[in-house]
């Protein structure tokens, strides 16, 4: 019957505005007993209490609007009444809510906050349960890319350092740095030797000067503070005087690195004697420092360069050495034939009467012009015709020039006589 329409649920206006009543606008609820009377699942009923309206109610009997906001059930995705603000053309808001059915929530909107522990502008990565909020919270950022959130140097904006740390998230502890050669230093001299083994300068603020992060087999990193230098150059690492750039004293031991031990300046000044006339060579390339004689063919070097050796290739040549006339400087005094032992004592005579004058005398290798070897005492140098005479005559000697009289005569015969012995 007609009144049976009017059955709970009343039927649900989809049409028109208010109160404009159109017959083909009024259609029972889905579940409203006129409707199920034809569910098919239940059979063809035939029941005098109920309208069979067809399977699904009758025309759009399917179709509903709840909340009556102009969107049917099958495309609006909150159709409960109430919920007119969600429907397809809705504008997303921050309310936890898919206000445009479009399957996202508060899509546009960051609503997903990370703690940001190290305030490096980069969130916690082991952080699983972010923060929902359409505002940023205090000390949170929209990512969770920090690999240590409780170091502000580390993070992936972060420029790698050598400290050990995977500075920029890379997964690689002080990678793409440049790895130095290393050596280990035992005895603390800056010089070091062994084995090579890589690592980087520390930059870790605590690690202190002289510091380095060594890298391990497995690809970690080890801080040694001291102990490690960039070089190679100790030719003894556990001595600690020891190293090119130390002295070389007199203790066994090549202090200096340089192959010879005991060389240094703090050794005895050792000169070659290639003559072996007990005369060193007086070039001082050729001089070396030693504790003790380098060999058969170096003598002490002496207190004073005068007394070295002038021509080390000569043994009648040395400081020690008699001066003789052979062009030759003898005694290495720079003089060459100066006060030669075997020089020829000769005696001034100007007048040419083969009568020299005792007062002037001359001891050169090669005698200069007026001078004869025969000694005598010339009364008048100057005439060839007064030779010498007896003291009876009362002739008194008179030597040209700068004659030294008398005492001049002894002084040459003193001369001679020394001569003569050294002879």
């Amino acid at each position: 019957p007609a009144s049976n329409i009017a059955l709970e649920p009343f039927p649900v206006y989809f049409q028109g505005g208010e109160f404009n009543c159109f017959p083909d606008a009024f259609y029972p609820e889905w579940d409203s007993p006129v409707v199920r009377s034809g569910d098919p699942d239940e059979g063809n009923r035939y029941d005098a209490n109920f309208s069979d309206m067809g399977s699904y109610g009758g025309p759009r009997a399917d179709v509903l609007d709840r909340d009556a906001d102009g969107y049917e059930n099958i495309y609006d995705c909150n159709d409960e009444p109430g919920g007119g603000g969600v429907h397809p053309d809705a504008p997303e808001v921050c309310d936890g809510f898919d206000n445009d059915c479009d399957g996202q929530i508060d899509e546009g909107f960051d609503t997903n906050w990370y703690p940001d522990g190290d305030g490096d502008g980069y969130g916690d990565e082991n952080e699983v349960q972010p923060l929902f909020d359409c505002s940023p919270p205090a000390d949170h950022v929209l990512n969770r890319d920090d690999c240590d959130d409780t170091d502000d140097t580390v993070s992936p904006g972060s420029a790698e350092l050598c400290d050990g740390l995977d500075n920029d998230c890379d997964d690689v502890a002080d990678g793409g740095l440049p790895f130095l050669a290393l050596y280990q230093d035992r005895d603390g001299d800056n010089y070091g030797a062994g084995a090579q083994v890589n690592g980087c300068l520390a930059q870790d603020e605590n690690a202190g000067a002289g510091s380095y992060y060594l890298l391990n087999g497995d690809g970690t990193l080890t801080l040694r503070v001291g102990g490690y230098v960039e070089n190679d150059d100790d030719c003894n690492d556990f001595e600690p005087n020891v190293s090119p750039g130390a002295p070389d004293t007199c203790d066994d031991l090549d202090n200096d690195c340089d192959g010879i031990v005991d060389n240094g300046e703090d050794g005895d000044r050792w000169v070659p004697d290639a003559d072996e006339d007990g005369f060193g060579s007086n070039d001082d390339e050729l001089a070396v420092y030693s504790c003790s004689s380098p060999g058969p063919t170096y003598v002490l070097a002496p207190a004073t360069d005068n007394q070295l050796d002038c021509d080390d290739t000569l043994e009648a040549v040395n400081p020690g050495a008699e001066e003789v006339c052979d062009q030759v400087d003898n005694d290495c005094d720079g003089q060459t034939d100066k006060d030669a032992a075997d020089a020829p004592v000769l005696f001034e005579d100007l007048d040419g009467d083969k009568l020299g004058n005792p007062a002037r005398v001359s001891t050169d290798c090669v005698p200069p012009q007026g001078y004869t070897a025969t000694q005598g005492t010339d009364c008048d140098d100057g005439d060839p015709n007064i030779l010498e005479c007896p003291e009876a005559c009362g002739c008194q000697s008179t030597p040209s020039g700068g004659s030294l009289g008398l005492f001049g005569s002894a002084l040459a015969m003193a001369i001679v006589g020394l001569r003569r012995r050294r002879a």
